[in-house]
Protein backbone atom coordinates (compact mmCIF):
# COMPACT_ATOMS: atom_id res chain seq x y z
CA UNK A 1 0.00 0.00 0.00
CA UNK A 2 0.77 3.55 -0.68
CA UNK A 3 -0.01 6.53 1.32
CA UNK A 4 -0.41 9.90 -0.53
CA UNK A 5 -0.56 13.33 1.21
CA UNK A 6 -3.68 15.52 0.04
CA UNK A 7 -4.50 19.10 0.89
CA UNK A 8 -6.90 19.27 4.03
CA UNK A 9 -10.38 18.39 3.45
CA UNK A 10 -12.86 17.80 5.72
CA UNK A 11 -15.27 14.79 5.88
CA UNK A 12 -18.72 15.93 5.18
CA UNK A 13 -20.00 13.31 7.50
CA UNK A 14 -18.00 13.23 10.43
CA UNK A 15 -16.06 16.89 10.09
CA UNK A 16 -12.49 15.02 10.94
CA UNK A 17 -9.89 17.04 8.94
CA UNK A 18 -8.42 14.35 6.45
CA UNK A 19 -4.74 15.19 4.65
CA UNK A 20 -4.17 11.43 3.07
CA UNK A 21 -5.28 8.78 0.89
CA UNK A 22 -3.62 5.44 1.19
CA UNK A 23 -3.83 3.21 -1.68
CA UNK A 24 -5.96 -0.41 -1.08
CA UNK A 25 -5.99 -1.90 -4.52
CA UNK A 26 -5.47 -1.28 -8.27
CA UNK A 27 -2.99 1.44 -9.36
CA UNK A 28 -0.51 2.49 -6.86
CA UNK A 29 0.71 5.30 -8.01
CA UNK A 30 -2.72 6.82 -8.85
CA UNK A 31 -3.00 10.22 -7.49
CA UNK A 32 -6.51 10.63 -6.34
CA UNK A 33 -7.44 13.83 -8.73
CA UNK A 34 -10.32 12.39 -10.67
CA UNK A 35 -14.03 11.74 -9.77
CA UNK A 36 -13.85 8.08 -10.22
CA UNK A 37 -10.93 8.18 -7.40
CA UNK A 38 -13.28 6.85 -3.76
CA UNK A 39 -12.25 6.55 -0.25
CA UNK A 40 -13.58 6.24 3.03
CA UNK A 41 -12.95 8.22 6.36
CA UNK A 42 -10.83 6.70 8.09
CA UNK A 43 -12.76 8.31 11.54
CA UNK A 44 -16.58 7.38 10.93
CA UNK A 45 -16.28 4.78 7.79
CA UNK A 46 -18.15 7.20 5.79
CA UNK A 47 -17.54 6.75 1.75
CA UNK A 48 -16.54 9.58 -0.10
CA UNK A 49 -15.15 10.39 -3.40
CA UNK A 50 -12.49 13.16 -4.61
CA UNK A 51 -14.15 16.31 -5.89
CA UNK A 52 -12.70 19.38 -7.58
CA UNK A 53 -9.66 20.74 -5.93
CA UNK A 54 -9.50 17.53 -4.33
CA UNK A 55 -12.52 18.07 -1.88
CA UNK A 56 -13.78 15.38 -0.16
CA UNK A 57 -18.04 14.90 -0.86
CA UNK A 58 -20.20 12.10 -0.09
CA UNK A 59 -20.52 9.02 -2.08
CA UNK A 60 -23.90 9.14 -4.01
CA UNK A 61 -25.88 6.12 -4.82
CA UNK A 62 -25.72 7.20 -8.57
CA UNK A 63 -21.94 7.53 -7.76
CA UNK A 64 -21.53 3.65 -6.77
CA UNK A 65 -23.26 2.74 -9.82
CA UNK A 66 -20.66 3.65 -11.47
CA UNK A 67 -17.82 1.45 -9.45
CA UNK A 68 -16.54 -2.09 -10.24
CA UNK A 69 -18.06 -4.04 -7.74
CA UNK A 70 -14.56 -5.30 -7.03
CA UNK A 71 -13.63 -1.90 -5.77
CA UNK A 72 -16.93 -1.54 -3.90
CA UNK A 73 -15.93 -4.58 -2.23
CA UNK A 74 -12.77 -3.32 -1.57
CA UNK A 75 -14.50 -0.48 0.11
CA UNK A 76 -16.25 -2.75 1.95
CA UNK A 77 -13.94 -4.45 3.44
CA UNK A 78 -11.86 -1.31 4.75
CA UNK A 79 -15.13 0.06 6.05
CA UNK A 80 -16.08 -2.58 8.26
CA UNK A 81 -12.27 -2.25 9.61
CA UNK A 82 -12.92 1.39 10.34
CA UNK A 83 -16.06 0.41 11.60
CA UNK A 84 -14.74 -2.52 14.21
CA UNK A 85 -11.74 0.49 15.29
CA UNK A 86 -14.37 2.89 16.14
CA UNK A 87 -16.42 0.08 18.08
CA UNK A 88 -12.96 -0.71 19.72
CA UNK A 89 -12.23 2.66 20.28
CA UNK A 90 -15.29 3.34 22.28
CA UNK A 91 -15.13 -0.01 24.29
CA UNK A 92 -11.97 1.64 25.30
CA UNK A 93 -9.72 -1.14 23.81
CA UNK A 94 -8.32 0.73 21.18
CA UNK A 95 -6.51 3.98 21.77
CA UNK A 96 -4.69 6.45 18.59
CA UNK A 97 -1.64 7.71 19.53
Amino acid sequence: MRTTRVPISPCPQCGAKLDAATHVNGDQNKVPDREECVTICINCGALLKWGVGLILEPLTVADMGSIPTGVLGELAKAQRIVLDMRLERRRGNFRNN
